[in-house]
């Protein structure tokens, strides 16, 4: 019985002894470890920042306006090898095929080397139509399709067309120079309707 007791006192010294030199150890490895943990916080996210400062609007005539709906429509091919595809970026209750509503709009005659639609690429403004060129462009402040009323309307001199191609959205980052001398801007990101 003796022997047990001891055996088990023994035992438990060695527990303790081992249990102090591994607190010791994992104290000296607290510090690293939520440094680690910190680092690895900081420099993740969930999703990236920027796509959430950019929304669907333009800007026309100093208002900012929201873009809830974008078209695409074929004007086919223009025999150099390059084809007119136009996009129509729109708010409000415009209709575009009834041509009735008022609303908010920027059109833009883009012109392509594709004929099943518009590729990813700068669009920069040109007198010809060619392959990835603008050479037309509107917008509208609250025009109204049925009398073609508007608090503005201004045709485009000059600008360039951002457009990103995806499966199923199109990304267009608009910056026109009017016949005014102001700019529109528009960003769009979405599904185009044809």
């Amino acid at each position: 019985m003796l022997i047990a007791a001891s055996f088990i006192v023994f035992t438990t010294f060695k527990v303790k002894l081992l249990f102090k030199k591994n607190l010791k150890t994992m104290k000296n490895l607290l510090f690293p470890f939520i440094l680690l943990l910190g680092v690895c916080l900081l420099t993740t996210s969930c999703k990236d920042d920027e796509d959430d400062a950019r929304s669907n609007s333009a800007v026309i005539n100093g208002s900012t306006i929201t873009l809830t709906e974008g078209t695409l429509t074929t004007f086919g091919d223009n025999g150099n090898g390059s084809y007119d595809w136009d996009v129509t970026l729109t708010s409000g209750d415009l209709d575009l095929d009834a041509y009735t509503g008022t609303g908010s709009f920027v059109y833009l005659d883009l012109n392509t080397n594709s004929a099943d639609g518009l590729v990813s690429g700068t669009y920069n403004w040109s007198a010809d139509r060619d392959e990835f060129t603008i050479v037309d462009g509107d917008a509208g402040l609250n025009f109204n399709l049925a009398t073609y009323e508007a608090d503005y309307q201004m045709s485009a001199t000059g600008g360039t067309v951002v457009v990103n191609v995806g499966d199923n959205e199109t990304e267009f980052d608009v910056n026109l120079t009017m016949t005014d001398g102001g700019t529109v801007t528009a960003y769009y990101k979405g599904a185009l309707t044809q």
